[in-house]
């Protein structure tokens, strides 16, 4: 029962720490559950550089021709939880080819410039990170709407 606080109170400093970090913070160098904190907080920042960098090079491209975008159609974000990770398989998608993917519910509050795929209010996204090799930094390869 211990267990649990301690670790929202990890997250919560460990979220504080990367919100205030910016530009700073390389994502080559973080864990698949800091990676998507620093994602987010970058998106409350406003730094869409920043949280551009913490995408998978073809997610990142797909996202830079998509309307509905986090990068061009989030007007605020607010009160971010990043959940658990948790391992996920590759069999049947498109991240066969992936030593090791990670996936983490996060839910928040966000106001969109225009309601396209999505409503104004609570959210909840399903994100998954990925690493090419064992050796290869994490990126976010995904994140949808439903597990």
């Amino acid at each position: 029962m211990r267990r649990l606080p301690l670790q929202l109170l990890v997250r919560a400093i460990v979220f504080c720490v990367l919100a205030g970090c910016g530009p700073g913070v390389n994502p080559g160098n973080l864990g698949p559950h800091e990676l998507v904190v620093a994602y987010y907080a970058s998106l409350q920042k406003g730094d869409t550089s920043a949280a551009r960098a913490d995408l998978a090079p073809s997610f990142a491209a797909l996202q830079d021709s998509s309307v509905d975008a986090d990068s061009s159609n989030l007007q605020s974000l607010s009160s971010v939880v990043v959940g658990e990770d948790q391992p996920t398989g590759t069999a049947g998608t498109a991240f066969q080819n992936y030593a090791e993917l990670r996936e983490m519910a996060v839910s928040f509050d966000a106001l969109y410039k225009q309601e396209i795929t999505s409503h104004n209010g609570r959210q909840t996204r399903f994100v998954i990170v990925g690493r090419p090799t064992l050796q290869s930094s994490w990126r976010i390869v995904s994140i949808g709407t439903g597990p």
